[in-house]
């Protein structure tokens, strides 16, 4: 039997087995040479989004604390290499003030093994903080032992500031609120009681309990060459007994005095003028007011902060108008004191008990109707006073009008400058003495109430601003507005002064778009006036209101101030609110009740 067929057959049989595995094998290393190749594709887009991840993203040896890996986020933010933070350790990447936090967030990872939100402070190359929140997250090994960490950080500097300004705003407002409430303690002080001792020790007392930062206060009153401790608040015993007459001319006391003017030290330590006993109560700065009576000066009014720089213009500002309410319950003191006297001499005169207690009550209540009268006088008087001003004030401007238009071109250019400058100076006096007048005048017409169609009033509004709409391509719209009872000239004014703001804040090379609108609430309508306008920051909201408030130079914008508190008046007087939306670089909403029935403030 031939073998070699069978033989050949079977050799044919083995290659073609061969080169079927060989192909397989070939077709097997392609697809690993494509998985290896898609794989470093991942590794090379995974890592793209780790080192330009917005966080900061670092693994740490949890043995060494040593830096073993880093994203480029981390090294642009704080200044290095990628190279130079690897080895670090990372103590060295966090400012020297925080490091017992650092300790404490690494001992807590150490212990727990991870860390959420722990806000710290990095130290870039240059010195420069860095605001982060730090999360970690550990990696364990098969026994669960903790072998390294995964540390981020997100940049919390942004929100730092905003946190900043908000304890700034709210600081402020505090202290706003602590000046008002010590101002009305003090005024209360002085009307219910007519004897200066009282008000001296409740002005103390207010103002230590109510200012931040000052520990002490104190008032020193003269009888010839020598000045006595009248009230204080916070004073240790042994300097009352010490410091309770101090000799002219000696001290801050007598500086004070007689010198008759604020006197401010940021830093007692450098002082060479207050006494030995002030600087052991441990103080770091003081303001030293005058109290005047009929312009002579009487004593001073001191504070002392346990702070350096403890005191502002705002402190300066208010501690004034404690000098002027300490007069004031000088002078109600002296003024019933005559009063005293003259009841002394009646009593004697007298034999009734009954009949002079009653008779010492409407002196009393004579004297509280004077005191009215008298401001009722103050009041007429500063009115007619502003409205006089106005015609010197028109011949000014109408006399250097002419001035400029008969001798125009014998003047310098300079010369030509200060004619212009006194016409406008004049023109804004004129404006801004108009605008009080108004102001003041609020409340003193005759407030007649009548059924207004608010649709008709509106009309009369845009009228009167024809030219304005014109010369700024306005577009107004409104809806329907309702009629009711109210004060037509009242409406008209406040519709008048916001219309006139939308169309001065328009946005350059933007159609200025201005929308009335209203609506109905149960009791009261709220009417709006919406722009798309430059805008107004949202802390400063809160003061547009206020008479004489202006957040841009009478450059860029004219006008005086007074618009919007102007509205603010004649809507309350009215019984309503009125208040502002707004969004920077989008437009203002400004918003206004009516109520249906309406009670008016006298």
């Amino acid at each position: 039997m031939d073998t070699k067929p069978a033989i050949r057959q079977d050799v044919e049989e083995r290659i073609f087995n061969l080169q079927k595995l060989i192909n397989e094998l070939q077709k097997e290393a392609k697809e690993h040479k494509k998985t290896q190749k898609d794989l470093k594709n991942t590794e090379k887009k995974y890592q793209d989004l780790y080192d330009n991840a917005p966080d900061m993203y670092a693994s740490v040896d949890s043995k060494s604390a040593r830096i073993l890996e880093c994203n480029k986020t981390l090294a642009v933010a704080t200044g290095y290499t990628k190279e130079e933070i690897i080895d670090k350790k990372i103590f060295d990447l966090y400012y020297e003030d925080c490091h017992i936090d650092v300790e404490e967030a690494f001992q807590q990872f150490l212990t727990k093994g991870e860390v959420r939100n722990k806000e710290l402070i990095l130290q870039r190359k240059d010195g420069s903080k860095l605001n982060v929140s730090l999360n970690v997250s550990s990696v364990r090994d098969e026994d669960g032992n903790i072998i390294r960490s995964r540390s981020s950080w997100s940049d919390i500097s942004k929100q730092k500031e905003l946190e900043s300004e908000l304890q700034e705003t709210i600081s402020k407002l505090k202290r706003k609120s602590s000046f008002e409430k010590i101002i009305h303690t003090i005024s209360h002080s002085v009307h219910q009681s007519i004897e200066p001792q009282t008000v001296l020790e409740n002005t103390v007392e207010s103002l230590v309990n109510n200012i931040g930062g000052v520990s002490k206060a104190c008032v020193f009153i003269t009888e010839g060459n020598n000045a006595y401790l009248r009230a204080e608040h916070g004073f240790p015993q042994w300097y009352i007994k010490e410091a309770g007459l101090i000799r002219k001319p000696k001290c801050i006391t007598w500086k004070t005095i007689l010198e008759n003017r604020l006197i401010s030290c940021p830093n007692i330590e450098n002082d060479t003028v207050i006494e030995r006993s002030a600087k052991k109560l441990g103080a770091k700065s003081y303001i030293s007011m005058p109290v005047n009576i009929d312009g002579n000066t009487i004593g001073a009014f001191i504070m002392l902060s346990d702070v350096e720089n403890g005191f502002n213009s705002e402190h300066e500002d208010l501690l004034r108008i404690v000098a002027e309410q300490i007069e004031v319950a000088f002078s109600n003191a002296s003024k019933a004191n005559d009063l005293l006297n003259s009841q002394k001499q009646l009593k004697n005169m007298n034999e009734n008990l009954e009949h002079k207690v009653r008779e010492r009550t409407e002196k009393l209540k004579k004297y509280a109707e004077e005191l009215k009268d008298s401001n009722n006088e103050l009041e007429q008087f500063a009115y007619v006073a502003s409205h006089d001003l106005q015609e010197p004030l028109r011949k000014v401007k109408s006399f250097t009008e002419l001035l400029a238009s008969k001798y125009s071109g014998s003047f310098d250019e300079k010369g030509e400058k200060y004619i212009e400058y006194i016409v406008d100076g004049a023109t804004r006096m004129q404006r801004l003495i108009s605008d009080l007048l108004s102001y003041s005048g609020i409340g003193k017409e005759d407030h007649i109430r009548s059924e207004v169609d608010l649709n008709q009033t509106l009309k009369k509004v845009i009228e009167s601003l024809e030219l304005k709409v014109k010369e700024n391509d306005a577009e107004i719209i409104n809806d329907k507005l309702p009629t009711l009872i109210t004060n037509e000239n009242d409406v008209f004014r406040v519709l008048l002064n916001l219309i006139n703001n939308a169309l001065k804040f328009r946005k350059e090379a933007t159609i200025c778009a201005i929308n009335i609108s209203s609506v109905e609430k149960d009791d009261e309508f709220i009417i709006s006036v919406s722009d798309n306008g430059i805008g107004i920051e949202q802390q400063y909201l809160p003061q547009i209101f206020g008479i004489f408030e202006r957040l841009h130079s009478r450059s860029e914008y004219p006008g005086t101030g007074i618009g919007l508190a102007l509205c603010k008046k004649i809507v309350e007087k009215n019984g309503g609110n009125i208040w502002a939306e707004s969004e920077k670089d989008v437009g203002t909403t400004f918003s206004f009740t009516i109520p249906k029935e309406q009670g008016y403030d006298d």
